[in-house]
C-alpha cells in the first residue's frame, strides 16, 4: 500500500500511508482534509509545481 483514502468509523475521510509517512498521513488528516479551503490550496499547490509555475512554494496551514 503506497497510500489509501478511506473512511473511518465515524465516517470522516482519512488518509493512511505506507509506514514512515506517519507525520505526513497525521498533517493531512488533521490540518487539510478538515478544512476545504486547504485541500483545495494543497491541489492548486501540487499543480502549480507540476507546470513549473513555480519551484518553490510555502503553503500556510493557518488559513
Amino acid at each position: 500500500m503506497d497510500h489509501e483514502f478511506c473512511y473511518d468509523e465515524s465516517g470522516e475521510l482519512v488518509v493512511r500511508l505506507d509506514m514512515g509517512q506517519e507525520v505526513t498521513a497525521l498533517w493531512l488528516n488533521t490540518e487539510i482534509i478538515p478544512k476545504r479551503d486547504m485541500a483545495f490550496a494543497l491541489l492548486d499547490l501540487i499543480n502549480d509545481l507540476e507546470s513549473g509555475t513555480f519551484n518553490e512554494k510555502l503553503l500556510a496551514t493557518d488559513l
